[in-house]
């Protein structure tokens, strides 16, 4: 059985819409590390279709770096109701239902099925079990723009759910990095 390991950025308010506006003076060379690290540890990655886009416009052609090569290489699932074909690199749509179709990915043999953000597909994926593993970035920051809902980590269709404290990380940035595996 594969893991489905979930990453993202979060501010100490709950936000996690546009992390590129608040969370890049952050970015250090210990956070770089770990975010290779991460990416490597798995052979496959899933995203919905907006952190897809802006993925395969940064990931376009393999980079010199670990963290390039290993995301333009890597196989990449794609959920979306508006795309017609995945043209990125190693990239295929997931069509149907998402519980059923992710269900279907973590039985299959491979390695880690990694997914970056916090939108519509992660709280899905939470909703339903999915998620074995949560890397959350705790950035000390206030970011106070959520425009809604939508934009906050955690909404009203996650049911209880129940983590262990696997790691706790703090890098020379001030980000804490908890890593989270599911306990039931």
């Amino acid at each position: 059985m594969r893991n489905l390991i979930l990453t993202t950025y979060i501010s100490l308010d709950g936000v996690i819409e546009n992390p590129q506006n608040w969370s890049m003076r952050y970015f250090s060379e210990d956070a770089g590390q770990l975010a290779t690290e991460i990416l490597t540890g798995a052979d496959s990655l899933l995203q919905g279709r907006a952190t897809y886009e802006g993925f395969a416009g940064n990931w376009s052609e393999p980079g010199a770096d670990a963290f390039s090569k290993h995301m333009y290489g890597m196989r990449k699932y794609v959920v979306s109701s508006t795309l017609t074909e995945a043209t990125w690199n190693n990239s295929e749509l997931l069509s149907g239902d998402l519980v059923e179709a992710v269900t279907a990915l973590k039985a299959e043999d491979g390695g880690d099925i990694l997914s970056y953000g916090f939108g519509s597909v992660a709280h899905t994926l939470l909703a339903a079990g999915l998620v074995d593993t949560l890397y959350l970035w705790v950035h000390p920051v206030i970011v106070g723009a959520a425009a809604g809902p939508e934009d906050l980590a955690w909404n009203a269709k996650i049911p209880e759910s129940h983590f262990d404290t696997k790691d706790v990380r703090t890098l020379t940035s001030g980000v804490t990095v908890l890593t989270l595996t599911r306990t039931s």
